[in-house]
Formats: C-alpha cells, sequence, structure tokens
C-alpha cells in the first residue's frame, strides 16, 4: 500500500510540474545524481517505516526512526565532509 501511495504521489507532482514549468532551466548532473539518491532514500525510508509499522506498532517504529536519523546524519556528514564526527551539542555539521 506504501508503494501505491508514494506512485500516485510522484505521479501528481510530476504532472504539476509539468504544468507549471516556467522556462526551461538545465539540470546539473551533480544536481540530477542528489535528487535521484534524495528520491530513493525517502521512498526506502517510507517503505521501510511502514512494513515496520505493521511488525512493530507505531510507537516504537516512530521511535526507532526518529532516534536513530541524529546518528545517521552524523555519519553521512562524516563521510560528505571528510571531517571526524565531535561530541557538541548544537554544533552543525555543515558549518
Amino acid at each position: 500500500m506504501a508503494e501505491l501511495r508514494l506512485l500516485i504521489g510522484a505521479a501528481a507532482l510530476y504532472l504539476l510540474a509539468r504544468r507549471r514549468r516556467m522556462g526551461h532551466v538545465p539540470w546539473q548532473w551533480r544536481e540530477l545524481r542528489a535528487v535521484a539518491l534524495g528520491s530513493v532514500a525517502v521512498s526506502g525510508f517510507s517503505v521501510c517505516y511502514f512494513h515496520a509499522v505493521e511488525l512493530s506498532g507505531v510507537a516504537t517504529s516512530t521511535v526507532i526512526a526518529v532516534g536513530g536519523a541524529p546518528i545517521l546524519v552524523g555519519l553521512i556528514a562524516r563521510f560528505v565532509t571528510r571531517r571526524p564526527v565531535v561530541r557538541r551539542s548544537g554544533s552543525s555539521p555543515w558549518a
């Protein structure tokens, strides 16, 4: 069911974007790769999250997803920026 919801949403966004296009702006390959990776990540998260809800319930799945997000973002920032992860509260790895 999650897959169908993603497919309908993606089709609706595509049609809306084509209808409201105000001019052609060429994309760079780096941007296209980032958009493609982001699309796969969001779709994968949604499908996995709904499957986890079926298996363990909404509360448990939400706590794991929300609690795991800072860890995953820190690891991704580590590999993208190539800087070590620091243990500081309130600091942004992108600054």
